[in-house]
């Protein structure tokens, strides 16, 4: 399961930078943290671009 997630981080985040014209200018880092089972997870993701 947390490759499924991993891999649809990363294409949305790939897409969200080449519709706004943007290049990362370092692989963007995506950390998840995880509550409780009851709640929600959350995620971060940290992107420089050189757009």
């Amino acid at each position: 399961m947390p490759e499924i997630i991993e891999d649809l981080v990363k294409e949305t985040s790939a897409k969200a930078m080449s519709d706004r014209n943007e290049r990362p200018a370092i692989q963007p880092k995506i950390s998840f943290y995880q509550g409780k089972p009851s709640e929600d997870k959350e995620k971060k993701k940290s992107i420089k671009s050189l757009g």
